[in-house]
């Protein structure tokens, strides 16, 4: 379901501007509506119910508000605003349209309430774990989601690590992840959305890092699932970067996965622990069928038990984008 948005405002090239740009890079998410006459307005927000309306001061007047859930003041900066216009949240009119959609979507997860477009989540979601650290296992899964992205799909990146790699690969000029945590009970998946950054180089989305660690520690395996799935919302395919352990919570997204990527190393340690889990873990048998086992930095898959392989070759670099670009390049890799 889309969100009818009114756009009402004087400025007619900047209407058109704006409305041009929500119709080629956000078709999916809005129904647009423009009106440029305060008469107009008058009539049409009488008639028609709006879930958002982006109103300038003067058209804001005009507007009968009582018929739209989320009335935004689109604010220049200087008009003076009084009387009830002050209750209207203000947004900034000379931002980046991203920005300004971001904010749009984050104001209005908090009206809708969660579940408003819940199920219409069509993404797969593929887990990248393994059951010892340092094997490379996130420089693994950027290169499996920017290799899907090179093809034109839509790919989410979501780090759920204790300690996130996100500043290592990514700028870090958005909102915190941290933000959707506090915000649990709103549409998620719109709020996701509106928090998440795209890497220009990669095409990759991704999330800024939490606050503090503990944020990631506070939540339960239903929020972590919840938070996977409404990645989801407007993508093909959203990528899962697990920590090295198998508690309740990372079972839980293991679970919701459609495929599962276990990363290891020649080290003998990694494959030690990797026949622990396989002989001794219950869900083995269960999560079986979705498995692919990655040898990563050129080493080979020792005693495979019917798990699909995938032989990545050992990247000489300390620069972790290097590596999973050159990853994501590699003939040898398959996404």
């Amino acid at each position: 379901m889309k969100i009818q948005l009114l756009i009402g405002i004087r400025d007619e090239d900047y209407v058109e501007h704006l409305s041009q740009v929500l119709l080629e890079r956000y078709s999916d998410l809005f129904e647009v509506s423009v009106c440029s006459s305060e008469e107009r307005l008058g009539e049409l927000s009488g008639r028609t119910s709006f879930e958002v309306a982006l109103l300038s001061p003067s058209m804001a007047q005009q507007a009968r508000l009582e018929g739209i859930r989320l009335p935004l003041l689109l604010w220049d900066g200087a008009t003076p605003v009084e009387g009830a216009l002050e209750q209207l949240h203000r947004v900034r009119q000379y931002q980046r349209i991203s920005a300004l959609v971001g904010t749009i979507l984050e104001e209005y997860a908090q009206v809708s309430g969660g579940g408003r477009r819940e199920g219409e989540n069509r993404a797969r979601i593929t887990a990248v774990w393994g059951p010892a650290g340092g094997t490379g296992k996130t420089t693994v899964a950027l290169a499996y989601g920017a290799r899907l992205a090179a093809e034109g799909r839509r790919v989410v990146y979501l780090n759920l690590e204790h300690f996130s790699s996100v500043p290592a690969c990514f700028p870090m000029g958005g909102k915190s992840i941290s933000t959707a945590f506090e915000k649990l009970d709103s549409d998620l998946g719109l709020l996701m959305q509106s928090i998440r950054q795209q890497d220009g180089a990669s095409g990759l989305s991704y999330f800024c890092c939490p606050d503090n660690y503990d944020d990631m520690n506070l939540l339960t395996p239903q929020d972590l699932k919840r938070l996977a799935e409404a990645c989801g919302q407007g993508a093909d395919e959203v990528v899962l970067d697990l920590p090295a352990v198998c508690d309740q919570r990372v079972r839980e997204l293991l679970d919701c996965a459609g495929q599962i990527y276990v990363v290891l190393d020649g080290s003998r340690i990694g494959w030690s622990k990797w026949k622990q889990f396989r002989d001794q873990n219950n869900v083995y048998g269960q999560l079986l069928p979705k498995l692919v086992l990655v040898a990563n930095k050129g080493c080979r898959p020792e005693e495979v038990r019917g798990e699909r392989t995938v032989s990545l070759p050992y990247v000489k670099s300390d620069d972790p984008v290097t590596v999973y670009k050159t990853l994501s390049a590699s003939s040898s890799f398959q996404a």
